[in-house]
């Protein structure tokens, strides 16, 4: 009797412990959840494989602008990579663009390839696959495109060079549907 007494006291021991334990660490994810919506921030992220070492802007305008600036834009360097990586653009917090405007390219012997670009605010996103991303960007005169395998090159047009892509209405749309 004793012996079962103790062995009920045992697992009754463990068993409030690894609940604990438990407890504990769905508390912590949700304080993390907690600061991540807190923060109510978009985040535009292209995952791509850049050759070589590049600059990326991010030029928007919010509900209010008229003209685009350098008052509102995002950069990034990258450096060149046969790896794919993550390029992450964080607009101002409560910022939903209107309008958008990529600019790459300042090395003129780079090339692109998207694997795709992801908008996420909070618990929501909005996932654009590379072989889609045409769809949402219009790559001006000065990039080439490549649809078969979503990779951007890029040229110069008159002796000027000046790569860029612009959203679509159609991605303005989406983005005002799934964020606002």
């Amino acid at each position: 009797m004793k012996r079962v007494a103790l062995v009920l006291l045992l697992i009754t021991v463990f068993a409030c412990k690894n609940d604990k334990k438990g407890t504990t660490l769905s508390q912590d994810t949700k304080e993390a959840e907690e600061v991540l919506v807190d923060k109510n921030i978009l985040s535009f992220i292209i995952n791509a494989i850049v050759s070589q070492n590049d600059e990326f802007i991010v030029y928007y305008l919010d509900v209010n602008d008229k003209e685009i600036s350098n008052n509102r834009s995002i950069s990034k360097s990258v450096k060149g990579s046969e790896i794919q990586q993550k390029i992450t653009f964080d607009f101002p917090e409560g910022v939903i663009p209107t309008r958008i405007i990529i600019k790459t390219g300042k090395n003129k012997e780079n090339k692109i390839d998207i694997i795709d670009a992801i908008f996420v605010l909070n618990d929501k996103d909005f996932k654009i696959s590379g072989d889609r991303f045409f769809d949402y960007f219009i790559p001006n005169d000065f990039i080439e495109y490549d649809k078969a395998t979503s990779s951007y090159s890029f040229k110069f047009v008159n002796e000027k060079f000046n790569p860029s892509f612009l959203s679509r209405k159609v991605l303005i749309d989406k983005l005002e549907m799934i964020f606002y």
